[in-house]
């Protein structure tokens, strides 16, 4: 399968194997990190074989938190996913900047 990002100017930098949860089904997925929007993207295979996005959300919307260090400005840097708070259900943990953010499945 192919993706094509529909952000503004994407910078897609790394990529997380991940779990995903859709009409009441964990299935395996995977997360882009978007470097340029600071967002993620979550994609799984379709049915029919093809790449679909399933979310898309913007982590932070500063960029200067860098201050002019330019290992620092891909963000978010690290993800990971696993059911942490023991719900059976798939969550996301993220780091960006120097903060950890859980997204809790739903």
């Amino acid at each position: 399968g192919e993706y094509v990002s529909s952000a503004e100017k994407p910078y897609i930098w790394n990529f997380y194997p991940v779990k995903s949860r859709t009409a009441d089904k964990n299935v395996d997925a995977v997360a882009l990190l978007d470097k340029n929007n600071r967002s993620i993207d979550i994609l799984s295979m379709s049915e029919k074989g093809e790449l679909e996005k399933l979310l898309s959300f913007e982590v932070f919307q500063e960029t200067q938190f860098a201050h002019g260090n330019a290992a620092r400005r891909f963000e978010p840097h690290d993800l990971a996913s696993g059911d942490i708070n023991g719900d059976g259900i798939p969550d996301i943990a993220v780091l960006v900047h120097d903060k950890l953010i859980i997204y809790f499945g739903e």
